[in-house]
C-alpha cells in the first residue's frame, strides 16, 4: 500500500474511501450486534476476560471489513470497474485514474 498515492488524491475521491468505511460499518451494524449478543450469551459475566474481548473485537472488525468489501463490490459493479481496478484503487492505492489526482502547479 502506497499512502503517498492516497495523499495525492483530490478531496472528492478521498471521500470515496471515507464513504466505503462508514457504509461498511452501517451495513454490518445489525449483524455485528447479533454476533455480540450471541457471544455474550455463550460467556457468563464472571468468565469474561481476555479471550472474550479478543473474540468480541475480532468479530466486530471482521464484520466491518466484510461490509467494506461488499460496498466496494457494489461500487465497482455500479461504475463498471474490473476486479483488478478495485484491488488497485481500494486495497493497494495504485493506478488511480489521472483525473482523480490533484494537479499541482510548480511556481
Amino acid at each position: 500500500m502506497n499512502t503517498d498515492n492516497y495523499n495525492k488524491l483530490k478531496f472528492k475521491y478521498k471521500m470515496y474511501f471515507v464513504l466505503i468505511v462508514w457504509a461498511g460499518i452501517t451495513l454490518t451494524f445489525y449483524p455485528a450486534l447479533k454476533y455480540a449478543l450471541w457471544l455474550e450469551s455463550k460467556f457468563p459475566e464472571s468468565s469474561r476476560g481476555g479471550f472474550f474481548d479478543l473474540l468480541y473485537l475480532s468479530g466486530f472488525f471482521a464484520f466491518v471489513i466484510l461490509g467494506c468489501f461488499i460496498i466496494i463490490f457494489i461500487l465497482c459493479k455500479y461504475k463498471g470497474w474490473t476486479r483488478k481496478q478495485a484491488i488497485d484503487y481500494f486495497i493497494r492505492y495504485e493506478n488511480f485514474p489521472k483525473h482523480w489526482l490533484e494537479s499541482r502547479k510548480k511556481v
